[in-house]
């Protein structure tokens, strides 16, 4: 949740003589999840309720749409950040005329419903440490790292979401060359595993119900700075990639998020100490 809803409404008279007096509504079902106060490029269609709606007061052509006359009515509606109980919504396009050449019809015309479906927001946030939030030591060794010498770093994973069951959760990651895994975890749900041949770090989990809002894990990792990461903060973790089944709309979801160095931007106790020194 949390974006934007970009629609386009196509219209066109197929009838061999012009229709007049023609209204074009939108409607969504449900309702609840659209931010109607921040609707955007509406201004010109009147907002009542759950749809949108334009007539010959907003659009001139509708007064009297000539035969082969067509157009496209776009705008766009927020989806608001609070909506965590919707995965799915239908819009239905009405459109009422009231004569078709010199016969007066009053007749609506209905679209077949639409249904969308939200993807989940899950998404993992991935930090290296060396100090917790409250400053308490997770890490040891020479800070900032020193050539030569061996520097400890937690890494942390969460999954955080609002909605939504996920199937299939894999968390992968490889480490780099002078990083060395410590055997030193802490798991919230599902398993964490190292492959000492690939060097990749996974973690994985079955199942995250519907109403479980986040999930975590963390490692540590041994840093030996070499020769050529002086002067320059050093890798401590490599791309991470995460990917989940989103079960309640049965579509696979994978992300990526950028490597993790020894410039430690969210750690207040050593985010300005990361550049590796010679002894």
């Amino acid at each position: 949740m949390g974006n934007t809803l970009h629609l386009a409404v196509g219209y066109e008279n197929t009838a061999t003589e012009p229709v007049q007096d023609v209204s074009i509504k939108v409607r969504f079902e449900p309702p609840i999840f659209l931010d109607w106060a921040h609707a955007e490029n509406t201004a010109s269609g009147t907002v009542s309720g759950n749809s949108i709606t334009w007539n010959k007061k907003q659009i001139g052509v509708l007064e009297r749409l000539p035969p082969g006359q067509e157009g496209t009515i776009e705008f766009s509606i927020p989806v608001l950040n609070n909506a965590t109980g919707t995965s799915a919504f239908q819009v239905v396009t009405e459109a009422t005329m009231k004569s078709v050449g010199e016969t007066i019809v009053n007749r609506t015309i209905k679209s077949t419903p639409i249904t969308f479906r939200f993807r989940t927001d899950a998404d993992l946030t991935n930090h290296a440490r060396y100090f917790s939030e409250e400053g308490a030591p997770l890490g040891m060794g020479p800070l900032p790292p020193v050539v030569g010498q061996t520097t400890r770093y937690r890494i942390e994973w969460n999954l955080a979401k609002t909605s939504h069951e996920l199937k299939n959760l894999a968390v992968t990651a490889m480490l780099p060359k002078r990083v060395a895994w410590t055997a030193k975890s802490v798991v919230g749900a599902g398993e964490l595993r190292y492959d000492a041949t690939t060097r990749g770090v996974t973690w994985s989990l079955n199942r995250v119900p519907g109403d479980v809002k986040d999930v975590s894990a963390s490692f540590d990792v041994d840093l030996t700075p070499g020769e050529l990461d002086a002067g320059r903060f050093a890798d401590l973790l490599g791309e991470t990639r995460v990917e989940f089944t989103d079960a309640d709309v049965n579509e696979i979801v994978s992300r990526t998020k950028p490597p993790l160095t020894t410039d430690l931007q969210n750690d207040e106790g050593a985010k300005s100490k990361g550049v590796v020194r010679k002894p």
